[in-house]
């Protein structure tokens, strides 16, 4: 993994570099994933434009894509792929009643990575189409980069045969992105309780085990997640080839 410095990114990386069960390494410079990139200077925009990437899935909510849009000069990579989850809207609720503190907004972060697994099918389909027909540089992101794109990561490293441990270990380095911290500032306000603000900008390795054993108990698998979405045996082949090497 390496975090990219591009002038005004947000949690922006590359992911490869994991090695797969059979020891071969997914390339660097192929996959990245990010926050929204509203706030890329010029010089940022120019440093990535230095990645190639012909691919971007924006994973936001339309009011999302209003409040921070793409710049224009990278509108036609873009694919809008919008996940809107119940638990989204029972964490604002939550936000707003001062009697629920940083524990209880856990717990709708950890639902709401779980309902992305049970109940967002279509959207992580169109999400591997896009993959598997970019000719360049992949890009998935939503507003932080973290919770949708995570989900999204960690199905994308599995279906390359990363294990399961280090998907998770890839899914917590989000929790160092320090430019996650004026980001949620800026959406939720800094009178939120510190703890609060925590929970919101960062994960927790039960949010994704818990949307990963969704998959297992709906579906049997990953891998019979994957062929349920479209992910055939094949495809992950194909998937192999192109991104792994060694």
């Amino acid at each position: 993994m390496t975090f990219l410095g591009i002038e005004g990114s947000i949690n922006l990386r590359d992911f490869g570099g994991y090695r797969a069960f059979d020891g071969a390494e997914i390339r660097r410079g192929c996959l990245f994933r990010s926050g929204a990139m509203v706030n890329l200077t010029a010089n940022g925009l120019a440093q990535f434009k230095m990645l190639d990437i012909t691919t971007i899935c924006d994973l936001r909510r339309e009011e999302e894509v209003s409040m921070s849009p793409t710049p224009a000069v990278l509108d036609p990579h873009r694919h809008h792929i919008p996940i809107s989850t119940a638990s989204t809207m029972a964490l604002r609720a939550s936000l707003r009643d001062k009697k629920q503190n940083a524990e209880h907004r856990a717990v709708h972060m950890r639902a709401m990575t779980e309902e992305l697994a049970r109940h967002h099918h279509d959207e992580y389909r169109r999400l591997f189409e896009c993959l598997l027909g970019t000719k360049g540089g992949f890009l998935l992101h939503c507003s932080a980069g973290k919770d949708r794109t995570g989900f999204g990561v960690a199905m994308i490293l599995l279906a390359l045969g990363v294990p399961r441990q280090v998907v998770v270990q890839d899914y917590l380095l989000t929790n160092k992105a320090e430019c996650l911290r004026g980001f949620m500032v800026d959406r939720m306000g800094s009178t939120l309780d510190r703890e609060s603000l925590e929970v919101l900008m960062g994960v927790r390795a039960d949010y994704l085990d818990g949307a990963l054993n969704v998959v297992e108990e709906d579906f049997g698998s990953v891998e019979d997640y994957l062929d349920s979405i479209g992910v055939t045996p094949n495809k992950r082949t194909a998937l192999k080839a192109r991104y792994l090497a060694g």
